[in-house]
């Protein structure tokens, strides 16, 4: 099955994108799927029960800053109550996710080539116990 994604917009409400967004239909291009892809908007307001109810395989959120990073990640690591680590979170600098533009277009390589790392490590635990990684990245990587 294809790895399941959650796209977070905001933490207050908890705001998420859905189906009919370019970062959704991102998702696609790299072989995952949102896991609010059954919304037939653009964005919602979700609860945490139903994050929970369904699970994602990995979350990716975006931010301007480096404490603002830090902050979506302990958000969703400690907050929301799902069992990721930290590997399975994808930051994305705001200003590349956002628009839909050729920055955001540049990074959905990186991308793809994250939630590939997910996918093929997915059961080799041991993999993200012995390999440093960069959970962010933007455009100009």
């Amino acid at each position: 099955r294809p790895l399941q994604g959650m796209l977070l917009i905001s933490q207050q409400p908890l705001y998420v994108l859905t189906r009919e967004s370019i970062q959704s239909d991102a998702l696609s291009i790299c072989n995952a799927q949102n896991i609010f892809s059954d919304i037939f908007q653009g964005a919602a307001i979700v609860n945490r029960e139903t994050i929970l109810m369904n699970p994602p395989d990995f979350v990716v959120y975006s931010y301007s800053t480096e404490k603002e990073r830090e902050l979506n990640e302990r958000f969703i690591l400690q907050t929301l109550g799902l069992s990721l680590s930290k590997e399975q979170l994808i930051g994305i600098d705001s200003d590349t996710w956002s628009r839909p533009t050729l920055r955001f277009l540049q990074a959905l390589p990186r991308l793809c080539e994250r939630i590939d790392a997910l996918r093929k490590y997915w059961n080799a635990s041991s993999f993200f116990n012995n390999h440093a990684w960069d959970s962010t990245f933007n455009a100009d990587s």
